[in-house]
């Protein structure tokens, strides 16, 4: 499957680099904001990846993440850190079937969460992230909605109303694509019978 990473820089109202330090490195700003995007990307995996389909690219190997990790310059983590002076997160995680829409406003609810609690990211990853002991990811739309409709960060970052909404979109999604047999699933159960 496809994806659609999307690149992330804050700036200062100067035009400086709110995430960076002038030495290349993190400032506290951008820790807490990757710790944000780090800690709730499983709350809002659902918008990341609205259909059943959307998973199946979440494979070890694939340069898609199956963790919720981060890395300096790492293909096989969730969140690429990029840049010296101009340092910018590549959030790898959505697929090309999500709305652009809720992906950024997601990403937004999840680094001003991490700001506001001032949360510290983990470690970053250094080599093959699919080994790495870090937070697992949901793995199906279902994992996805259950995770979405207990999270608090989402109910506050879109109000009770989009929060109900958007909930209902990825329940009906979800129980649509129970319904659905595929071809394969066919084939494969006459193969096995």
């Amino acid at each position: 499957g496809s994806s659609c990473h999307v690149h992330i820089s804050l700036n200062n109202k100067d035009g400086s680099s709110a995430i960076g330090t002038k030495e290349g490195g993190l400032s506290k700003i951008g820790q807490h904001f990757l710790a944000g995007l780090v800690n709730f990307a499983p709350d809002f995996m659902a918008l990341y990846g609205p259909y059943s389909n959307s998973y199946k690219r979440l494979q070890p190997g694939s340069l898609a993440p199956s963790n919720s990790s981060w890395g300096w310059d790492n293909r096989s983590v969730m969140v690429r850190a990029m840049g010296d002076k101009a340092l910018r997160f590549e959030f790898r995680l959505p697929g090309a079937d999500a709305n652009p829409y809720w992906i950024i406003s997601a990403i937004l609810a999840s680094g001003i969460a991490g700001i506001n609690n001032e949360l510290e990211p983990p470690d970053p990853v250094e080599g093959n992230a699919y080994e790495a002991d870090a937070q697992p990811i949901p793995m199906d739309l279902n994992e996805s909605v259950q995770a979405f409709s207990v999270s608090d960060v989402a109910m506050e970052a879109f109000g009770p109303q989009v929060f109900r909404h958007l909930l209902r979109l990825c329940e009906h999604e979800r129980d649509v694509g129970r319904r659905a047999v595929t071809d394969w699933e066919i084939s494969r159960g006459f193969e096995r019978a």
